[in-house]
């Protein structure tokens, strides 16, 4: 069959004709500068391309942070609105009450407390307020002084303010009952003074305090029973010449908390009683009799070594004083001839040395007849158990505080030499 003409069929147009097929030009047809009008044409259309991409992405990203702080504030105020709020009173209240925080007290513990006193509103302000305070875990142990219907933020506030607590001592080791004077140095103040100092506080308008001489003159007048005492001591204590001095040693070292109301008496005996407690904890009556000593004489060799060395020699100058008291040698102890003194220096004079006292080992053999300081738990239990060894001398040889032991009188004179050299002996 041969080709089909249609007559009516339309005739193809040209783009001259005015149609709107494009006619495609050759190769041959296509100069330089057609070639380059469309390569800039095509770069440009990419542009526009990538200028709207970039301006969609943005949008997107923007979308996106809008959306997630949206949600975060959401979040935030969810989480706000799930925060209790607990009844509490505004201000700084009034009045005067104190309150006492015992050792190992927390917020939640004391809350109740607090709330039945009239300090606080309701326990949940109160430990709210603890635990929006990151000085809480620094809360010490003592009575404070706090008011009435007070904002729960400001009474913990004041239960973080040291000074405005009372009831509270931090006795260090070697302390004395009695202040201590140097030769050409400073006062040491003794535990009358640190609970006379610890015994103040404030109700309403004025000021409470107990006198340093008040605790003093409870000691001298009270019997071995009513000062608490332990048993293993009651009888040196009874029959001490120094009434004022009969409980050297029995209190301890560390942080005491008592009620400044309470009468110079009471406060005395609180201090005694758990000192006792801690030395029974050491184990101190049986270790005494391996020792063949008495507890009490246990305390007084710690009182010894307490004075005369560091930490570091306490089994040492131990075993020194069990030496001697085996030969029934004088232990001659600087620090038992200054303890007799009104003021103390490092180096004892011959004259002072000479001078009997209860407590100078220089003119009598065996120990003082009392502790001539408060002994840390340490030396205590240096004196329950002391190193091994010979030794019957030893001297601090340097202002570092090193100290040789010696077995022979020899080579402790040549390090008492040394010790003079480095200046060791200047009471300044």
């Amino acid at each position: 069959m041969g080709r089909h003409n249609d007559d009516n069929a339309p005739e193809p147009q040209s783009e001259l004709d005015g149609g709107d097929i494009p006619v495609v030009p050759t190769p041959e047809e296509n100069n330089e500068e057609i070639g380059t009008a469309s390569s800039r044409g095509f770069t440009a259309s990419l542009r526009r391309l990538d200028s709207r991409i970039d301006q969609r992405r943005a949008l997107a990203v923007g979308s996106v942070i809008v959306l997630v702080l949206a949600l975060f504030a959401g979040l935030v105020q969810h989480r706000r609105s799930q925060i209790p709020v607990y009844p509490d009173y505004q201000g700084a209240g009034s009045g005067s009450v104190l309150v006492e925080v015992a050792p190992g007290v927390t917020a939640a513990s004391l809350a109740p407390k607090l709330v039945s006193m009239g300090v606080v509103k309701s326990e949940g302000a109160f430990i709210q307020a603890a635990n929006n305070n990151p000085n809480i875990t620094s809360m010490q142990p003592g009575f404070y002084q706090l008011r009435k219907e007070m904002a729960a933020a400001r009474a913990v506030e004041r239960l973080l303010d040291p000074s405005n607590r009372a009831g509270a001592v931090n006795l260090p080791g070697g302390v004395t009952l009695e202040d201590v004077r140097v030769v050409n140095g400073e006062t040491v103040f003794g535990i009358y003074h640190h609970l006379a100092k610890a015994s103040c506080y404030t109700e309403g308008e004025q000021r409470h305090c107990i006198t340093a001489t008040a605790f003093r003159n409870a000691v001298a007048h009270a019997s071995p029973m009513q000062l608490g005492v332990p048993s293993w001591a009651r009888h040196d204590v009874a029959t001490a010449q120094y009434p004022a001095r009969k409980i050297e040693g029995l209190i301890l070292p560390g942080v005491h908390v008592f009620n400044p109301t309470h009468t110079p008496l009471e406060i005395i005996r609180e201090l005694v009683t758990s000192s006792a407690e801690l030395y029974q904890q050491s184990s101190l009556v049986d270790a005494a009799k391996a020792q063949k000593l008495s507890p009490y004489e246990v305390v007084v060799g710690a009182s010894l070594i307490q004075r005369e060395v560091g930490t570091a020699d306490y089994g040492k100058a131990a075993r020194v004083i069990m030496n001697r008291l085996k030969r029934h040698q004088p232990l001659q102890f600087d620090s038992t001839v200054n303890y007799g003194l009104s003021e103390q220096q490092v180096a004892t004079s011959d004259a002072a040395r000479g001078t009997e006292t209860p407590w100078n080992t220089y003119a009598m053999n065996g120990l003082p007849a009392t502790p001539i300081c408060s002994p840390t738990i340490e030396a205590v239990e240096a004196m329950e158990k002391p190193t091994p060894g010979k030794w019957l001398y030893f001297v601090t040889v340097d202002k570092q505080g090193t100290t040789r032991f010696n077995v022979t009188l020899k080579d402790h004179e040549r390090d008492i030499e040394e010790a003079h050299r480095n200046g060791v002996f200047d009471s300044q």
